[in-house]
């Protein structure tokens, strides 16, 4: 690509700790629309007295949504004035939280596609985090938002589940929205103008520049397949818990599973530990490695003691979550460095690829269970951890697929050997 992070512009505003924390707290608010009605789905279908697979369709929306806010909304970060763009689309989720607490049902399903759209603001504020952060605190700070990210994903299915029961899903919504605007005025107060990356760019430009990425930079291929990889593995997981602990030899309440989420929530921890070894040993590429690593040993802890003693699947929960924030945070860390005024683009494409991985990975975990149980939800979840190993080594630290470099070398030593052979013979 062009321009490289290390020639950013020096002038840029420097971020605060008490903006940084406003920044990940908004972040999780945030991402939580897609989750909040997940528990309630049953609910819903009763009160809008539809069948189950047109309830089911919310969530589709939502999560179509984003994928579609990811593909074209994700990259004007690197266009727009980001402050604005990110309070707009802020006060909009939260004026749509508003909508979904008294819609009726197909403008509930209209809402639920738009908020999936808008709800990639964390996307840019994650981007905007790393050119705010000075070099050496940038690894911390972009771990942090991961973090209000990942606890805001979690967070979403437990606690609007409980707070449906005491002020049913109309006040949830509400709630959601209330708590979206107060953060979003704290936005106003605490963001510093931040100017646009690109003046001279068109629209067209923009979204052309995307596949070029794509297309051009080996560094965003390997970590896009490790992030794919890497989600795979945790919806493996997550999907498949669930069916794990409500039979033998568990049979848990829907209640108790969901504490399982709270170890997911501990591991979250990891993503600014992560960030601080990036800053420290200037190494993501390294640190990757350790979250890979935490990750083979959670499905090692599965396939061992899953079905047998409960500690197992909390721990595995732990390690689990824990290694994918830490290769999330390092992974985000390196494809940053490719251009300081294309981060918005280059986390879309990122996160659209490594997004995928979540559908993959429920879609493999559900029919290896229905196939063969939990012993066979292990080898698909050792398998997709394994392949992001291979990813991981298969390219340099630069970001060089090692095969061309081989194939490079060994043309270059055999033109050597050709070259000393007509030497010889002459």
């Amino acid at each position: 690509m062009t321009e490289k992070a290390a020639d950013a512009d020096a002038a840029k505003p420097a971020v605060s700790t008490s903006l940084t924390w406003v920044l990940a707290i908004l972040s999780g608010v945030t991402v939580a629309n897609l989750y909040y009605a997940n528990p309630l789905l049953e609910l819903l279908r009763k009160t809008f007295d539809v069948d189950t697979s047109k309830a089911a369709t919310i969530n589709a929306l939502l999560q179509g949504g984003y994928c579609t806010g990811l593909l074209f909304v994700t990259p004007l970060g690197d266009l727009l004035p980001r402050k604005a763009f990110i309070l707009a689309l802020v006060f909009i989720c939260g004026l749509l939280s508003f909508g979904l607490a008294y819609a009726p049902f197909v403008l509930f399903q209209t809402l639920s596609f738009v908020m999936g759209v808008v709800t990639v603001a964390p996307q840019i504020i994650v981007p905007l985090m790393a050119d705010l952060s000075a070099p050496e605190v940038m690894g911390s700070n972009v771990g942090k938002v991961l973090s209000g990210i990942q606890i805001g994903v979690l967070l979403a299915r437990v606690l609007s589940g409980v707070l449906a029961d005491h002020l049913t899903y109309h006040g949830v919504f509400l709630l959601a929205g209330g708590v979206q605007l107060l953060l979003g005025i704290l936005v106003v107060g605490l963001m510093p103008r931040v100017p646009r990356n690109n003046n001279d760019m068109s629209l067209w430009a923009i979204y052309k520049s995307c596949w070029v990425l794509l297309t051009t930079e080996p560094l965003l291929q390997q970590c896009s397949l490790i992030a794919l990889l890497c989600y795979a593995s945790f919806a493996t997981f997550w999907t498949t818990s669930t069916f794990l602990l409500a039979n033998d030899p568990y049979h848990y309440t829907s209640t108790q599973i969901g504490l399982l989420g709270l170890a997911g929530i501990s591991g979250t921890l990891f993503a600014p530990l992560g960030g601080k070894l990036a800053d420290r040993i200037g190494g993501s590429f390294f640190v990757i490695l350790i979250g890979i690593g935490f990750q083979l040993i959670a499905w090692t802890i599965n396939v061992s003691l899953g079905t047998t003693h409960i500690a197992a699947p909390i721990v595995a929960a732990f390690c689990l979550d824990g290694g994918r924030q830490m290769q999330q945070v390092a992974n985000q860390l390196r494809v940053y460095t490719i251009s300081s005024t294309a981060r918005s683009r280059v986390n879309a494409v990122y996160m659209i690829i490594g997004y995928s991985g979540t559908f993959i990975g429920s879609l493999v975990g559900t029919a290896c269970w229905v196939a063969g149980g939990w012993p066979l939800v292990c080898g698909a979840g050792f398998a997709t951890v394994g392949a992001a190993l291979l990813a991981w080594g298969a390219w340099s630290v630069e970001g060089q697929f090692r095969l061309a470099e081989w194939n490079c070398r060994r043309k270059t030593i055999g033109e050597f050997v050709t070259t000393e052979e007509k030497g010889t013979l002459a």
